[in-house]
């Protein structure tokens, strides 16, 4: 039990830290966090991830990044802020390749409901 809750803390301590730089339109640098997921699967060439939202999410915020031959990082480019309860949605893109795998922190849909109560 103890190494199952170091195992959590040792991947939530990597989501925080998860993130880079990208450019946006003008130029100017921003800084991009590695989303925690709340699941994703893929469908012939499309990517469906479930995502936090709080009422403005759109799959044109994110991006992803590339790790290795098949594994991406989903990054969220631009923050949702937007006051709703937060919630679950589904986003979909284009899978960069067939097999394609994410590295992103996941977490249970059963987290979000705690927190709201």
């Amino acid at each position: 039990m103890k190494n199952v809750l170091m195992l959590i803390a040792a991947l939530g301590l990597t989501a925080c830290c998860s993130s880079h730089k990208v450019k946006n339109s003008s130029g100017a640098e921003e800084v991009s966090v590695a989303e925690t997921i709340y699941g994703y699967k893929t469908n012939s060439q499309r990517l469906l991830v479930k995502v936090k939202s709080h009422g403005c999410t759109q799959s044109k915020h994110f991006s992803l990044k590339k790790v290795d031959s098949t594994s991406y990082e989903l990054v969220r480019n631009k923050p949702d802020y937007c006051k709703r309860m937060p919630m679950v949605v589904q986003i979909e893109m284009a899978a960069p390749v067939d097999d394609v795998a994410l590295t992103n922190p996941v977490a249970a849909e059963d987290s979000l409901k705690k927190q709201r109560k």
